[in-house]
């Protein structure tokens, strides 16, 4: 029962590691970069502990432990608000992927096929169950660390350290940054659903994940400034313009590999949205439509691809942190009931 454990909370942390670092790596097209690599840090460092404290206060509130949803995760009204926030985080990444193939493609596929080939195959991967899903993880993840090696390597001769820009007070001056960028990802919300253990293993391992997507950020973040200069803040995709720069011997680029890695990495993020979706779907639902929860899953996070496509680009982080937010803040209250009782 103990390997299970240690297998499923490895494997958890596989996924919600590639669902974070697809953000990092696949930058929102309307997301505006910092002035600096070391104001980026400090911004990630203030964002990472924010984050950490909140998922303290969830722990904690929803302390119960055992496997499954305890009754404090069992709320109709949380569950809503849960399903609500995997739909418009995977329609987030939905849009997001579809926006990466276009920007990277020469020639791409109208949207629609794009988006739709997209979302079978995610929801492909959601439906085949859990054991599946986390396999097929551990695959992109090593192809993940793989790119991510291979873009620092062919990058090297390309480094000028006279390219870094270093600022007076860089923890002053990234506070606003911070506040104005903060981001909670409903992927979380899955990780508290999910985790099998206690409270404070549910801290360790999301302290764990939370460090590991930190220096995948600060590592690209200074890559990207000792490379391209201030060129690198005027960049949509700053990583894809790495990559294109990038080439060892007769490998003169590299590209086509790390996006085609870098899209496997939004397809995990994709599918592991819809799962989320099918297991709150699971607590929702009666007991004769749960053959159906995995395709209704799918609609579900297309409904909010949907949603997401009409509220502006610029907003829409915000959107989802605040969704995110309020089932955070639903899990809080659910926990406090339960105690009361």
């Amino acid at each position: 029962m103990n390997d299970r454990k240690a297998t499923r909370r490895t494997s958890l942390a596989t996924l919600l590691f590639l669902a974070l670092s697809a953000d990092v790596v696949v930058r929102p097209f309307a997301e505006q970069a910092v002035s600096g690599a070391v104001q980026g840090i400090w911004m990630a460092a203030y964002d990472s502990l924010a984050v950490f404290a909140l998922l303290a206060l969830a722990a904690f509130g929803a302390a119960g432990g055992g496997e499954g949803l305890p009754e404090a995760r069992q709320s109709k009204p949380a569950l809503l608000v849960w399903l609500l926030a995997f739909s418009f985080s995977g329609g987030m990444t939905l849009l997001k992927a579809e926006e990466f193939y276009r920007y990277i493609s020469d020639v791409p596929l109208p949207a629609v096929v794009t988006a739709a080939v997209l979302l079978a195959g995610a929801g492909y991967a959601a439906c085949c169950g859990f054991e599946t899903l986390s396999r097929t993880a551990q695959v992109i993840f090593w192809l993940f660390a793989a790119s991510l090696f291979l873009l620092l390597v062919s990058n090297t001769g390309g480094m000028r350290i006279t390219n870094l820009e270093w600022q007076t007070v860089p923890w002053k001056d990234s506070v606003p940054s911070a506040v104005q960028g903060f981001s909670l990802s409903a992927e979380w919300i899955l990780f508290l659903m999910m985790e099998p253990g206690g409270t404070a293993q549910r801290l360790k391992s999301a302290g764990g994940i939370l460090v590991k997507v930190f220096f995948v950020f600060c590592g690209l973040c200074i890559l990207s400034e000792l490379v391209l200069g201030s060129v690198g803040a005027a960049q949509l995709q700053a990583a894809h313009t790495l990559a294109r720069l990038g080439g060892l011997s007769v490998f003169r680029r590299f590209d086509a590999l790390h996006t085609g890695i870098w899209m496997l990495v939004m397809l995990a993020k994709l599918a592991l949205m819809i799962f989320g979706a099918k297991q709150a779907l699971g607590r929702l639902a009666p007991g004769d439509f749960q053959a159906g929860r995995g395709v209704s899953a799918v609609f579900v996070v297309l409904a909010g691809a949907c949603i997401a496509s009409a509220v502006p680009a610029a907003a829409r982080g915000s959107v989802g942190t605040a969704i995110t937010a309020v089932g955070f803040a639903a899990l809080l209250l659910a926990g406090i009931r339960r105690r009361a009782r």
